[in-house]
């Protein structure tokens, strides 16, 4: 919901009222300065700045809504704490220490301490101060910037006043994105934070940064990490985003219903948001990666404009929505190709700019960077660095890129090694999808081909069977083998799947192995033996029956992708290319 002036009047005051016995607690010395009574004028217009901050640390813009700061609690949804049972209502309930929050991208880490921080004004018995520290100015200490804070509502108060009242334990920090700290002022702010901790070990410090930041190396602080969205939370995010009865079932159910891979995606409330507004954008539930992906650019970079007639947003560079696009898809593909999924803004500028010349495009790459993060929103500003919302948008778009390239294309298919594809898994599987015609004509087919001869798969006998063994050594103990030369030179996800696919059936037709191992190799050692030995007859025969069943699968399989190629290749309308 939106927050009015009028609703952050009240919440104000109800505030104002709440904190009015701490702030006393441990700033009244301050209202007596000059007189043997306080200053009852001060302490209220003190209250009142004081509740007004906290109030406007609940009003956060969101990728959802856009452009418009809305109150949290309209769309917040309780936090689960990794290894804490109870729910989370107050920073109380997860310790009494000094503690580091982490999450990933995404996961809401911000909004949780916000949310922590209005709460704990509620209870009336601490005062709650919450500080972005990408706030934090080049030469300010972190006393120095809460201080000046601090000196917003209360004038009276200086920097020298900050050890009295962090003495007192009366005040809880909310240190928000320590991630966010230039790499160069990390070793001193750090510093700083655990001088406080052994200092003042009754001032309860609580940061939240991403993970693998030099605050969770510190001993100060305890580090809890965010628990990822179950279908409990997604269900209570898609009440609080979709007021529509009938689609706010039709999501839930899709999700219910959903694949794995729709499942892994939707771990983070950013993700789920997502899921929402692809929705709202197509009219259509995303079954797996593909479908959730190939809409979003353009859902993205027009959802502000839908809500206002007439209006058309301007981009910060010249670009337009293709050309945009075409430049993100060429960002994901050499960052892919570098193996980076995080990078600094230097990377970030230093990559945009060898787009924008292979694409003959003169533009500032700083202005397409900041569309890119703050109106598509595809990658974000996570700390100091930037990275993609999830490691799939980054594959997604690197296929779109090699989709996009016709000369190109055929060339990658036809290089994929067994080193060229290593970690290109997904990345096929979407081409698969985007680019079947040269996917299946340039990769599957020959692939298959490859190995329906090596194999020499055939519907009328079973010789598949004849590849496997088991074995026992030091390295591995004993297990059974799949053994085949050309492994390592024709890679291929489907037949990476035939191995996980044909590793259940051979252990439970086993007898003595059924918590072995199975494990692909085309070297030759000594000690193999026929896995016939393993079995009863009737167990044996089972097996071959089941293995030239998966042989028939994979001879119709190749005949369907034929099938396709030759349909797409039909020469029966270019007839009409010379009328």
């Amino acid at each position: 919901m939106l927050l009015t002036g009028a609703m952050a009047g009240i919440a104000g005051m109800k505030l104002a009222d709440e904190l009015k016995e701490p702030t006393k607690k441990v700033f009244g010395w301050l209202f007596e300065k000059g007189k043997n009574k306080y200053d009852d004028h001060k302490l209220d217009q003190a209250l009142s700045n004081l509740s007004d901050r906290i109030v406007r640390v609940t009003k956060v813009k969101t990728i959802y809504k856009g452009d418009d700061s809305i109150d949290l609690q309209g769309f917040y949804v309780p936090t689960r704490i990794e290894d804490i049972n109870t729910s989370i209502d107050f920073v109380t309930d997860i310790s009494r220490q000094s503690i580091v929050l982490q999450g990933t991208v995404g996961q809401g880490k911000s909004i949780f301490m916000r949310y922590l921080t209005f709460q704990e004004a509620r209870q009336g018995q601490r005062i709650p101060l919450f500080y972005e520290l990408r706030r934090l100015d080049d030469n300010d200490t972190l006393i120095n910037a809460l201080s000046k804070q601090i000196n917003n509502w209360i004038t009276e108060f200086e920097e020298s006043d900050f050890d009295r009242v962090a003495k007192t334990g009366e005040l809880v920090l909310f240190l928000d994105g320590f991630d966010e700290v230039p790499h160069d002022k990390v070793k001193k702010l750090l510093n700083e934070i655990e001088e406080w901790c052994e200092r003042y070990p009754n001032m309860q410090i609580i940061v939240s940064s991403r993970p693998d930041a030099d605050i969770q190396r510190s001993n100060y602080l305890k580090v809890f990490k965010l628990s990822e969205y179950r279908f409990y939370e997604q269900s209570l995010l898609i009440d609080k985003l979709v007021e529509e009865s009938e689609s706010n079932k039709l999501l839930k159910q899709a999700i219910k219903d959903s694949n794995t891979e729709i499942q892994d995606l939707l771990k983070t409330p950013l993700m789920v948001t997502l899921f929402v507004m692809n929705y709202r954008g197509s009219l259509e539930i995303p079954t797996n990666q593909h479908e959730f992906y190939k809409n979003l650019f353009t859902i993205l970079i027009s959802r502000h404009d839908k809500t206002k007639p007439g209006f058309k947003r301007e981009s910060n560079s010249g670009l337009n929505e293709v050309q945009l696009q075409e430049v993100f898809e060429e960002f994901c593909f050499i960052t892919f190709s570098m193996d980076i999924l995080v990078f600094d803004d230097g990377k970030a500028i230093e990559v945009l700019k060898e787009c924008l010349e292979n694409q003959n495009i003169r533009d500032n790459p700083r202005m397409v960077l900041y569309d890119l993060s703050k109106n598509v929103c595809l990658i974000l500003k996570d700390g100091f660095d930037y990275t993609f919302i999830h490691k799939s948008i980054q594959e997604f778009y690197y296929a779109s890129f090699i989709h996009n390239q016709p000369e190109m294309k055929i060339e990658f298919y036809k290089d994929c090694s067994y080193e060229f594809v290593n970690g290109k898994h997904n990345i096929l599987k979407f081409l698969e999808s985007m680019d079947t015609y040269y996917f299946y004509k340039y990769l599957a087919l020959p692939v298959f081909d490859v190995y329906i001869k090596y194999f020499n798969f055939d519907e009328s006998q079973n010789k598949l069977i004849n590849y496997f063994f088991y074995n026992s050594n030091e390295e591995y103990g004993t297990h059974i083998e799949f053994y085949f030369e050309i492994y390592y030179e024709y890679p291929f996800n489907y037949f990476d799947i035939l191995i996980v696919k044909l590793l259940p059936t051979v252990l439970n037709a086993s007898s003595e192995f059924g918590a072995g191992m199975l494990k692909t190799t085309k070297v030759s050692s000594e000690g193999r033996k026929s896995i016939q030995s393993l079995f009863t007859s009737e167990k044996y025969n089972e097996l071959q029956i089941t293995l030239h069943l998966f042989e028939q699968e994979v001879l119709e399989r190749r005949e369907e992708i034929l099938s396709f190629i030759d349909k797409k290749d039909s020469k029966k309308y270019r007839k009409y290319l010379n009328r």
